[in-house]
Order: structure tokens, then C-alpha cells, then sequence
């Protein structure tokens, strides 16, 4: 296995983490569930031979995770009682007493961190 290859499972690995640790909504749930599923499909699979099935994998789970996305967003602002830039202001321990904005923080923000894994793998793809 090539570093390009061991870098993109290094990725899948770090994006998964992100995953397991994000508690989206129920409407975002089934959302998350096949990302979580189309990701673990492919660790182990950074060969050359499976690169065009990779890229196309990769291309759907962008699509499901921009619509997460807008999901996310949507219910954070609600949460935050659209001002998310009032409420990224306050200090973290304020932030965390409105639990659910908190998590839509972490999950916005855990989303746009999966999107620059996402690639990143496809670079190393190419």
C-alpha cells in the first residue's frame, strides 16, 4: 500500500470518528445513518483498481451530507435563536447550557470538517 493509499484510510478512519460522535436530530438520523454506512464501505478499498468506484461513492455521500447540512443548520440557527454569531460569542460555558445548540455547533462544525476529509481523499484519488 502506497502513502496516497494509507492517507486516504487515515482519512476514512478520522471521518467515521467524526461520525460516531455526532447526534443529529431524528430527521438528520437516517441521513447520517448512510453516510456512516457508505464510509465504512469503503476503508480498506484505496486501491488503484477501485478508484472510480470511490470517487463515485465519495459523490453520493457528498450529496447526503450537504442535505444533512442543511439540516444541521437549519435546526442550530432555530436552537441558537437565529443569531449563531451571538451565540459562537458567548463563552463556552454559556454556549453550554442551551445543550441542543451546542450540539447543532459541534455537529455544523464536525460537517464542514468531514466535507475537507472528503477532499482531501479525493485528491489523493486522483
Amino acid at each position: 500500500m502506497n502513502h496516497a493509499d494509507n492517507r486516504v484510510d487515515e482519512l476514512l478512519s478520522s471521518t467515521m470518528q467524526i461520525v460516531d460522535h455526532m447526534e443529529v436530530d431524528a430527521p438528520g438520523h437516517n441521513q447520517l445513518a448512510a453516510v456512516k454506512s457508505a464510509l465504512a464501505g469503503l476503508q480498506g478499498q484505496s486501491s488503484a483498481e477501485n478508484r472510480a468506484s470511490m470517487q463515485a461513492a465519495l459523490a453520493d455521500i457528498e450529496r447526503s451530507m450537504a442535505q444533512l447540512q442543511n439540516s444541521v443548520n437549519r435546526d442550530y440557527r432555530a436552537e441558537a435563536g437565529d443569531d449563531i454569531q451571538g451565540y459562537e460569542s458567548l463563552a463556552i460555558d454559556e454556549q453550554q447550557k442551551n445543550r441542543e445548540a451546542y450540539h447543532g455547533k459541534i455537529d455544523s462544525k464536525s460537517l464542514v470538517k468531514m466535507q475537507q476529509n472528503i477532499e482531501e481523499i479525493k485528491r489523493h484519488l486522483q
